[in-house]
């Protein structure tokens, strides 16, 4: 195989000047493109017919920066020429590349914060590049011009605020990797936003709900499995019969390996819950269940059954997080049954519960309680 070679060559542009760019005969492989490439734009110009001082010493200067840019791309093809280094061919888009990969190993959410990143670095960053004043400029770019994939409108503040949280967390990989010497996560503050009360259900919705006919009974019989279970959508979409055991007491249970975060759980349910999956088969358990209709249809339901406020089908979810939090349970068993990375997270679900609110606002009395006031009675009698 033919070593590489890295040349620095001009392209006429307007008023006189002309652009650097390198030329690497044979190609590099590209792995943000994808394909192999022969020229990587330096973003550099130089003036063609420099007249005074100052042009002059501009021209300096910028092949100066060119040449110390073609020595670092020769070492860098160089050494994953001869497996020095894990990177192969970094001629472009370093920190992109390093974006990237940590994207595919992780979800979908983070590879829909890396595209808006390539998009506002105009497909070139390299570590080097990296500093708190771009780190800015990508966070008034979410909030600003972002928009998003799905419906061309103004990305909303939270889901900014989480693509920059996940940003962040990118920044602090790198820097526990030792790509980049300073921990720019910390260097930066997050997108704050204000604090958003999750919808749940209370016992009498739940009631008005499933005494409401369903046009499928597939989502009626999971709809109940998620108030019961508060698995996710995804999850209970893809639950198998393969996935179904039971625990040490020969009480069933569900294995199940979560498609946001990629957590695995062993995921005990309850009696109530097994009878609406039906009997123990092959294949899906809600066979027929689809996505459409856990949106389009579910809101229908919701609709036909009166509730007036907004109501998904993860609103189960957060219904099941509010149900167990009044009934006595801890934060820490219900971020176990919730498959929370996170504490914090649990935390965001089980903050509007009504009833323990109620509870807590009618135990609390200015006046004595009727036991107190007789014992202090019988006290002043036998002083």
């Amino acid at each position: 195989m033919k070593a590489t070679r890295v040349k620095i060559r001009k392209r006429k542009i307007s008023y006189g000047r002309s652009s650097l760019y390198l030329d690497y005969y044979p190609g590099v492989y590209d792995r943000i493109k994808k394909k192999m490439v022969r020229h990587e734009t330096l973003f550099i110009y130089v003036y063609d017919h420099p007249s005074t001082v100052a042009d002059k010493q501009h021209n300096d200067e910028m092949m100066e920066i060119a040449r110390q840019i073609r020595t670092k791309r020769m070492i860098d093809i160089s050494s994953a020429y001869h497996g020095i280094t894990k990177k192969a061919a970094l001629i472009k888009g370093d920190f992109l590349q390093f974006f990237e990969e940590r994207c595919i190993e992780n979800n979908s959410k983070y590879y829909g914060v890396f595209k808006h990143f390539y998009e506002f670095s105009n497909g070139y960053c390299t570590f080097d590049q990296l500093s708190v004043t771009m780190c800015e400029q990508f966070r008034h770019y979410l909030l600003h011009s972002a928009k998003s994939r799905t419906t061309g409108k103004p990305l909303k503040r939270t889901t900014a605020a989480g693509y920059y949280d996940l940003f962040q967390y990118i920044l602090k990989i790198a820097y526990n990797d030792r790509d980049i010497s300073r921990n720019l996560a910390a260097c930066v503050s997050g997108i704050r936003t204000d604090r958003m009360i999750k919808a749940s259900l209370n016992y009498e919705e739940i009631d008005k709900l499933l005494n409401t006919p369903c046009r499928h009974d597939v989502l009626r019989r999971a709809s109940i499995f998620a108030l019961l279970t508060g698995l996710r959508k995804g999850d209970i979409l893809a639950l198998d019969w393969k996935d179904y055991d039971k625990d040490f007491n020969g009480k069933p249970m569900f294995r199940i390996v979560t498609k946001k975060t990629g957590a695995v759980s062993h995921h005990p349910v309850s009696k109530e819950a097994m009878e609406v999956c039906g009997p123990v088969g092959d294949g899906l358990i809600f066979k027929g269940l689809t996505s459409s209709m856990t949106t389009y249809d579910f809101k229908i339901w919701v609709e036909e059954a009166g509730i007036n406020k907004p109501v998904s089908f993860h609103t189960l979810r957060h219904t099941y997080a509010t149900l167990l939090h009044e009934n006595g349970n801890s934060l820490s068993t219900i971020q176990n049954l919730m498959i929370h990375l996170h504490p914090g997270t649990t935390a965001k679900y089980i903050c509007n519960s009504d009833a323990l609110a109620r509870k807590a606002v009618d135990n609390l009395h200015l006046q004595p309680s009727r036991v107190k006031r007789i014992l202090s009675k019988v006290k002043k009698f036998f002083k």
